[in-house]
């Protein structure tokens, strides 16, 4: 591959290798149409926020550490090598400077923006063994970190290959060693989780309205090589690292109503580690995870609630969760959002915005304990909701979006009448936690079989013959839930309005919240909560 440049008014020619070629010609803005330039605003906010936002900053690395430990052809020990990684990188020093020499960088997710890929080129041409000046631009500072925490990974990989590791048994229990070039670290390093810079020039022009659309191929595809090329070692590694720890968890779990009554969503891409007060969530690997984790846990649940003769989930939107994992979303960035506040339907959790126990009120009080000041001042500005709000700025702004609006309830004083919020839910930390309770499965369950039923029964009425499905038991059960709801309901608005402290009120609104969880739970005829 060739490229040229000026040089005093002069036109000079290079010849150059693909991988180089390839790197240098992500410096330069392409073109596209007006139409494709405005959906495309959208994907990079979104995904500058989501990884820049601090979930992602500290959730990353740990989803990277399992993926690698899958992938690793070097012996790649998680934790250890994730924070051997991290030191190098913060160490800078000839490692550091030849895996950045080799292109290996270009892998990362952060590095594929131009403007910080343009810093990190003079970084290399001008000044490589200097270590960068503090910046206190606080979105450098983030990417900064965000690509500390996903180099780590790679940084590690890399070590492993120059020091000529040729497996986790070769590492542990052997001295013969076969260093690798840094040719060969390099590539090793790329691939061993997601080489984001691997991407065709179809699916180039899609990425840059869909936010993670290159990001969701390159993981099914990574997935079918390895397991291609290594069917034996991936059998046995995934079911080592990923199914053995999801059914351990799954046994810890099944009697444990906290982890029963998480969303339906967070069971099936956390692995959930229950403790006295809370509840720890390790995100498990997006395609492996599902498949070989969720799928399991699932099955196993399914099994469980059918002898103890119980409703539960079973493999509903099992696979939606599976097709998410393994293909992209063909909608572009921009419409999500909209599209998900004209249905008022999250698509990520498959749940209402705005819950159905607010439908009926006026848009602008559709708003809860935690709906950001932002939110609230649009809604009443507007005559909007509020929690569409929220969900909006969430959908093109990810994380970092949300911190945004973390601070600004701070600074308007929001924080001082609401109720309290626990030290677990605060930001970073909850990336980590789950609520016990506060977003009820068996709540949603009840709103759904009601909302089914009620279709039902509305179309008999119509038809003047009973519908198949109808059940007048399940309706009426569900009704009488559904009535409990809004009295509680009011009660956490009167609460919410009350002049209690926000430790007081947080208590008071946990009560009333277990209260609609153990009504929800007896009309599905599930085990009561003591």
């Amino acid at each position: 591959h060739s490229f040229s440049v000026w040089e005093n008014g002069k036109k000079v020619v290079y010849n150059t290798t693909p991988e180089l070629y390839q790197a240098f010609k992500m410096l330069n803005p392409e073109g596209a149409n007006m139409f494709t330039k405005l959906l495309s605003y959208p994907a990079k906010w979104l995904r500058a926020g989501a990884t820049l936002g601090p979930e992602f900053i500290l959730r990353n690395p740990v989803r990277d550490m399992i993926s690698a430990t899958i992938y690793s052809k070097h012996g790649f020990i998680p934790v250890v090598d994730t924070l051997k990684g991290l030191g190098l990188y913060l160490q800078k020093g000839n490692t550091y400077w030849e895996y950045m020499r080799s292109g290996a960088a270009q892998a990362n997710l952060v590095s594929l923006d131009r403007n910080y890929l343009s810093g990190q080129m003079r970084d290399l041409l001008q000044r490589p063994s200097v270590k960068k000046m503090v910046t206190t631009n606080p979105i450098e500072i983030l990417r900064g970190l965000s690509e500390a925490t996903e180099m780590a990974t790679r940084l590690a990989e890399f070590h492993n290959v120059r020091k000529g590791y040729t497996g986790i048994g070769n590492r542990l229990f052997s001295k013969k060693r076969n260093p690798g070039s840094i040719q060969e670290a390099a590539l090793e390093s790329r691939d061993v989780t997601l080489d984001f810079s691997r991407i065709g020039s179809h699916t180039k022009s899609l990425n840059k309205t869909i936010a993670f659309f290159n990001a969701a191929i390159q993981g099914t595809d990574k997935m079918f090589r390895e397991w291609k090329a290594n069917p034996l070692d991936m059998t046995v590694k995934t079911a080592m690292w990923i199914t053995l720890p999801s059914v351990l968890l799954w046994e810890l779990n099944k009697d444990d109503p906290r982890y029963q009554e998480l969303p339906q969503w967070q069971k099936d891409i956390f692995w959930i580690i229950p403790t006295k007060d809370t509840l720890i969530k390790i995100p498990k690997p997006f395609e492996l995870g599902i498949l070989f984790g969720t799928v399991p846990e699932r099955m196993l649940q399914w099994d469980y609630d059918k002898k103890r003769k119980q409703k539960g989930a079973g493999f509903k939107g099992l696979a939606g969760s599976v097709l998410d994992s393994m293909a992209p979303s063909f909608l572009p960035t921009a419409l999500v959002p909209a599209i998900e506040a004209m249905t008022n339907h999250s698509i990520f959790m498959g749940r209402d915005i705005v819950p159905q126990s607010q439908q009926n009120t006026i848009p602008e009080l559709q708003y809860g304990p935690y709906t950001s000041a932002v939110g609230r001042k649009i809604g009443e500005t507007f005559g909007v909701s509020p929690r569409k709000i929220d969900n909006t700025i969430h959908g093109y702004g990810g994380s970092l979006a949300e911190l945004g609006l973390t601070l600004t309830d701070g600074v308007a004083g929001l924080d001082e009448t609401r109720p309290a919020k626990r030290w677990t839910e605060q930001p970073g930390i909850r990336g980590f936690t789950a609520t016990p309770y506060s977003n009820s499965e068996s709540v949603q369950e009840v709103y759904d079989a009601y909302d089914r039923q009620l279709k039902l029964f509305n179309a008999g009425r119509e038809l003047h013959r009973r519908m198949d499905g109808f059940d007048p038991r399940e309706f009426e059960q569900m009704k009488n839930a559904v009535k409990a709801f809004q009295n509680i309901n009011q009660a956490k608005k009167a609460v919410m309005k009350s002049d209690l402290s926000s430790d007081a009120k947080r208590k008071r609104l946990d009560e009333i919240q277990m209260s609609q969880v153990r009504i929800a739970r007896r009309a599905l005829g599930k085990e009561s909560i003591k």
